[in-house]
C-alpha cells in the first residue's frame, strides 16, 4: 500500500534530513521575524516547513493505522496524530520560533533512528555492516538524550514562564 519497507524507510529518512534539519537551521539562525520575537514572529518559509511537519505526521498515522494490530500500534497512532495536530496548530502566526525547536532541532535524532530502523527491515545488512548498526544505535540514543533533556529543558522552561506570564497579563493573542 505505502511501497514496501524500503519506501516507508527512506520517505522518513529524507523526511528528517531535509525539513527537520532545515527547521532545526531555523532555530540555530532565525529569520529577522523569529530573531526578533520567537512568540509573536511570523516567517512563510517556517509556516511551509511546520505544514510539511503535519503532512508527514498524519502520513505517518495513517501508515501505523495500516499495519497489523500490535500492542504498541495505538500509542503510535496516537503520537503521529497530536503530533501532525501540534505542527498544523503552529503555522497559526504564533511561535513559529519555538515550532523551529520542537519541530525540527528535536526530531534530529529521529535521522539516527530512521537509518537504524534500515538494519531491522533488511537482517543481511546487520551482518554485513555490524559496525554501523551499532554506531547509528548509540548516536541516536546520545543525541535523543542530549537533546530531548537538557536542551529540551534549556528551552521548555523559558518558554512556560514566558507563556504564564503572557497569559496572566491577558497579553496572549495572534497578531494575525
Amino acid at each position: 500500500m505505502f511501497g514496501g519497507k524500503f519506501s516507508e524507510l527512506t520517505t522518513c529518512l529524507l523526511y528528517h534530513i531535509l525539513i527537520v534539519s532545515t527547521l532545526g537551521m531555523y532555530w540555530i539562525s532565525p529569520p529577522e521575524a523569529l530573531a526578533k520575537d520567537p512568540i509573536y514572529g511570523t516567517d512563510p518559509a517556517v509556516q511551509t516547513l511546520l505544514l510539511c511537519a503535519a503532512g508527514m505526521e498524519a502520513w505517518n498515522c495513517a501508515f501505523e493505522a495500516s499495519k497489523a494490530p500490535s500492542p504498541t500500534q495505538i500509542n503510535m497512532i496516537l503520537h503521529h496524530a497530536v503530533s501532525s495536530l501540534l505542527a498544523y496548530l503552529s503555522c497559526a502566526p504564533f511561535l513559529h520560533g519555538y515550532g523551529c525547536f520542537y519541530f525540527g532541532i528535536t526530531s534530529v535524532s529521529n535521522i539516527f533512528f530512521c537509518a537504524y530502523f534500515y538494519f531491522d527491515a533488511f537482517p543481511a545488512l546487520k551482518v554485513q555492516q555490524p559496525g554501523l548498526h551499532q554506531a547509528l544505535q548509540t548516536a541516536f540514543g546520545v543525541v535523543f538524550l542530549i537533546v530531548r533533556g537538557p536542551w529540551w529543558l534549556w528551552v521548555t522552561v523559558p518558554w512556560w514562564i514566558e507563556m504564564v506570564q503572557l497569559l496572566s497579563q491577558e497579553r496572549c493573542h495572534s497578531q494575525a
